[in-house]
């Protein structure tokens, strides 16, 4: 498998590979993968698979296809049939451009890897060096410190980008004079992670640990909207074993009437904030994540 070291002088180097199958979950990283050898070669194509693209490729052309970057995403199908053969065949392909096939799980690029040790990479959350240098690369205009704090305060490259493009778009005399918690408050970068830790306390079904997240957060309309999405996103992973989700390996814990019934008890607590005048914001909340610690969690009109 290559390094992400050996991937990246691979790609900016003068001869890239004619083939590339990147996994891992830093999906930012490998846009700008696929960014740069775009520019370089000059147009981008996305076929829905494998077996498609291959039948393109093998086919004479009348007049020649024009040299692309060839994207096919989470092709399982080619996962499954992959073999020496098709292997040998794949290597041996004669075409103008680069294929990159894009994956996440683990498992498909253990297997593939095997047939493809020189055209794998896993590309994973990268060091915060790397981050660090591909921002300057991206905002060359943006101050050290800006960088820094991104970095800082992002969980992948794509949060760091979007952090870095928003201060690129901010008077930066004006930030400079401010303290870097209070630029975090204008991004709304300072409960950047909270909304996670949240998704994965109620997911994992873990009062202790939301009772303690929520001790000095006060924004009660944004934990009620991330419990409902977390019900949504669980309610999908029901029907979807193998859709890519933070809180996937949590689906376990909850049946569907658990899911419905936690989400209708929300949404009542939601309308009550909307209906009533003041309430205690902390109580709302506990009182929701009480109802994680059932065995089954009852319905809105049992507890009223």
């Amino acid at each position: 498998m290559l390094s992400i070291q050996e991937l990246g002088t691979s790609i900016l180097g003068d001869n890239p590979k004619s083939f590339y199958i990147l996994g891992g979950s830093e999906y930012g990283v490998k846009k700008k993968y696929i960014d740069i050898l775009v520019n370089k070669i000059g147009k981008l194509t996305e076929y829905p698979d494998m077996d498609s693209l291959l039948r393109l490729l093998n086919k004479k052309q009348l007049i020649p296809l024009q040299p692309s970057v060839y994207i096919v995403r989470y092709d399982e199908a080619f996962v499954s049939a992959v073999s020496d053969k098709s292997a040998s065949v794949l290597k041996g392909l004669k075409f103008s451009g680069v294929i990159i096939c894009l994956y996440e799980q683990v498992k498909h690029i253990i297997k593939l890897d095997k047939y493809f040790p020189e055209n794998t990479a896993a590309v994973d959350n990268v060091s915060p060096q790397f981050l660090s240098k591909y921002l300057h690369s991206d905002f060359p205009k943006l101050p050290d410190r800006f960088i820094d704090i991104a970095v800082n305060n992002s969980d992948n490259y794509c949060q760091a980008q979007n952090i870095c493009r928003c201060m690129s778009f901010a008077p930066l005399e004006e930030l400079f004079n401010l303290e870097d918690s209070e630029i975090l408050k204008i991004f709304g970068l300072a409960d950047s992670s909270t909304e996670a830790q949240i998704r994965a306390g109620v997911a994992s079904r873990n009062f202790k640990y939301l009772t303690e997240l929520i001790d000095n957060y006060d924004n009660v309309d944004s934990v009620l909207y991330t419990i409902l999405q977390t019900m949504i996103e669980l309610d999908k992973l029901k029907d979807n074993k193998y859709a890519q989700s933070d809180i996937r390996d949590y689906a376990k814990y909850w049946t569907r009437e658990d899911i419905y019934y936690m989400f209708n008890n929300t949404y009542s607590q939601l309308k009550k904030s909307r209906s009533s005048g003041a309430i205690d914001n902390k109580l709302v909340l506990t009182y929701l994540f009480a109802l994680l610690k059932y065995t089954k969690i009852p319905a809105p009109e049992v507890m009223n």
